[in-house]
């Protein structure tokens, strides 16, 4: 067989779906022909269809080699980059890429909005929505970032032009609704959503907590139950939400009733888990967690939660065994670090002192006085002032840490409030000051993700109210997290021995006899703290009746 029969062989394995096939073939076609265009393009695209992205950025990137200015190459190198985090890289690989194709433009568009360059990200819009006026992707995509800019009325007007029936189109119009406090649409919206696509988790779960953000309990969990569809995530969902509104005899019923059909299914029997954990029966529930672990062995969160147990019954081997396991599944996770850390602190000084540094990882500075402002206290009073106007939720979020206290939506910081853009401007320095003292340390877990760059992958306000507090908690899929405090009340002072709406570090959420606060910080206006992902946080709860306590949270991503 020839290199061109072979390579057509290859192609129908390709057609048929044999991607494995045609990989196999690898070795033996470089060492007799070496590296050929063809053939290295076709095994970057099995690779790619296989998930082995390492393997599908060599192989294109081979044959871009051979064809420097191959479209196919560089959009499928560009594509690949783009799935496996590579994002400055698939942003400049994709540069060489015309903008006459609207594949082109979609993928360039979705690499500028995962780096939140969202001036980038509008530029090729703009040039899809002049090849396809009505584009959809392109209609949805403007519309979002107009609602990372704290513009819905902008949002509206591209989202009034989409036309079909779709969850997405749902899930915007009714966020868009949300935004301009316009309620009632958003639950129309939803609504309209489920009647067409009823058996979709994610449409229940989102009017759920529409239902829960404005207050309105009665309806609470009502469109799972007027459902009768027998859809497995549909009915997990609906004991997820549960468990989320701490309705627990709700979930414990709902699960016996479904036990029968599911009682094999490692989902379910994690649910269960969940379930008798939170009620602090950790004996029952840690044979059903290491069951579920059995049948799901790559399950993260599986995983995690079998370490907890473990923790709870003070078999801190047994813990960190399962946490090692996890940490080879996903080391990034900033979740099985902090339970590590609470591990090592009780079994492994050495480690313990090497995660969380000698206290100056934990970094409370003032803030920058922005330009224009003659000092911290004029911004900050304006700022203020900004951020009340914004808090439109009634109710604690569902799913956050907030306890009494509200939180606006969004990416905060990338509205286009000159208030906004004069804070992120601060922080951005603020960053990177804090980046430039991380531990030289490439097993570090803030080295681990470390990137040429960074993004605020999460910001938003939290406005804490009497008896406002922050369970303890992580940011799982964070890198450097943290609060700028904008305003303070009274109550809230060094001198109190309560510590009444300090910011506390080291306490898990766990109700363990050997968890204790390590450290507390004062609130000052001004004052911006930064810290690990990984590190437990939360707050004391504020005590007074017109108290109020208001910050700007935020989450900082690495940019590989």
């Amino acid at each position: 067989m020839n290199a061109n029969q072979l390579y057509q062989s290859l192609v129908s394995a390709f057609q048929q779906g044999n991607y494995s096939q045609v990989l196999n073939t690898v070795d033996n076609i470089q060492n007799q022909i070496g590296s050929i265009y063809e053939f290295e393009f076709l095994f970057g695209l099995c690779a790619l269809k296989s998930n082995l992205l390492g393997s599908a950025c060599k192989h294109l990137q081979n044959a871009l080699d051979q064809k420097p200015n191959d479209p196919q190459a560089i959009f499928h190198l560009a594509l690949t980059l783009n799935q496996s985090g590579q994002l400055l890289n698939a942003q400049k690989v994709a540069a060489g890429l015309d903008n006459t194709s609207k594949a082109n433009l979609q993928l360039k568009i979705i690499i500028a909005q995962k780096i939140c360059d969202f001036d980038e990200a509008l530029r090729y819009i703009d040039c899809l929505l002049k090849l396809a006026p009505k584009d959809e992707f392109a209609l949805r995509s403007k519309a979002t970032i107009y609602r990372q800019f704290g513009q819905p009325q902008s949002a509206q007007s591209c989202a009034d032009y989409l036309t079909t029936s779709s969850v997405a189109n749902t899930l915007l119009k009714s966020g868009i609704a949300f935004d301009q406090s316009d309620f009632a649409t958003a639950e129309k919206e939803l609504l309209k959503g489920l009647n067409e696509f009823s058996d979709t988790p994610v449409l229940h779960e989102t009017l759920n907590q529409l239902y829960w953000n404005t207050d309105n309990k009665q309806a609470f969990m009502s469109s799972f139950n007027n459902v009768t569809s027998n859809s497995k995530e549909l009915l997990f969902a609906k004991v997820k939400s549960l468990i989320l509104s701490k309705q627990w005899q709700q979930a414990e019923e709902q699960l016996s009733g479904l036990k029968h059909t599911f009682k094999n299914d490692p989902t379910f029997i994690h649910l269960e888990a969940v379930v008798l954990s939170q009620n602090n029966n950790w004996s029952k529930a840690s044979p059903l967690f290491e069951q579920a672990a059995l049948l799901a062995p790559n399950n993260q969160r599986f995983l995690i939660d079998l370490a907890i147990c473990h923790i709870m019954d003070n078999d801190f081997n047994k813990a960190e065994h399962f946490l090692d396991k996890a940490h080879r599944i996903d080391p990034s996770n900033q979740e099985l670090w902090a339970y590590l850390g609470f591990v090592w602190q009780q079994t492994n000084q050495q480690k313990f002192d090497w995660l969380y540094g000698k206290g100056d990882l934990i970094d409370a500075q003032l803030l920058a006085t922005p330009n224009g402002y003659g000092s911290l206290d004029a911004y900050l009073a304006d700022l203020k002032d900004y951020l009340k106007s914004i808090h439109i939720s009634s109710n604690t979020p569902l799913d956050q840490s907030v306890r009494n206290g509200t939180q606006t939506t969004g990416n905060l910081i990338y509205y286009q409030h000159p208030l906004i853009k004069k804070f992120k401007h601060v922080m951005e320095q603020r960053v990177q000051n804090y980046i430039n003292k991380l531990p030289n340390d490439p097993n570090h877990p803030t080295r681990i993700k470390l990137g040429r760059d960074f993004c605020f992958s999460g910001s938003w306000s939290v406005l804490l109210k009497d008896q406002g507090h922050h369970s303890n908690h992580v940011h799982p899929m964070g890198w450097i997290s943290g609060p700028t405090y904008i305003d303070i009340p009274d109550q809230i002072k060094p001198s109190d021995p309560e510590m009444s709406g300090w910011v506390k570090f080291g306490e898990t959420s766990l109700a363990h006899p050997l968890n204790k606060v390590s450290k507390s910080i004062c609130p000052e206006p001004g004052v911006s703290v930064l810290f690990p992902s990984f590190m437990w946080h939360g707050t004391f709860p504020i005590s007074g009746q017109n108290a109020e306590r208001l910050t700007i949270s935020l989450d900082v991503e690495p940019l590989a």
